[in-house]
C-alpha cells in the first residue's frame, strides 16, 4: 500500500478533517511526518533605494493602516474582515521571526527551501 506522507502546519484542518468529512480521504490514509511551528507569513520589503523619509512612511503606513481595526474603523470593511483571507495586519519582526521556516526546511530537505539565484 502506498502512503502519502507529510508535514502539518498547526492550523492545518483541511487533511485531518475537511477532506475526510468529504470522503476524498480516509482516516489514517496520510501518515504525518512532521508538526512544524506556526509558519510565518510573506514579508514585506521596503526598498533601501528609497529616501529614509519615505521608508520611514510606508513602515509607518503598513504598521498603522494595513490592518483590521483601522479598515474597519475607517469604514473599508465590515463583519469579517482580514487582510490575506486571514490576517489581522502587519508588524515589524526581526529576522528570528522565520526561524520555523529554516527548521522545516533543515527537516524536510525540500527543494524549494535552496537558493535559486
Amino acid at each position: 500500500m502506498n502512503r502519502t506522507l507529510r508535514c502539518v502546519l498547526p492550523e492545518d484542518s483541511m487533511v485531518d478533517t475537511t477532506l475526510i468529512q468529504k470522503g476524498q480521504l480516509k482516516p489514517g490514509e496520510i501518515t504525518t511526518v512532521l508538526k512544524s511551528d506556526i509558519i510565518p507569513g510573506s514579508p514585506v520589503a521596503i526598498s533601501t533605494s528609497l529616501s529614509p523619509a519615505l521608508q520611514a512612511k510606508i513602515s509607518e503606513a503598513f504598521q498603522t493602516k494595513a490592518n483590521v481595526d483601522y479598515l474597519k474603523a475607517s469604514g473599508y470593511c465590515s463583519g469579517a474582515c482580514t487582510l490575506d483571507g486571514s490576517s489581522w495586519g502587519y508588524a515589524p519582526v526581526n529576522n528570528a521571526f522565520y526561524d520555523p521556516i529554516r527548521k522545516v526546511c533543515d527537516e524536510t530537505k525540500n527543494k524549494n527551501c535552496t537558493s535559486t539565484s
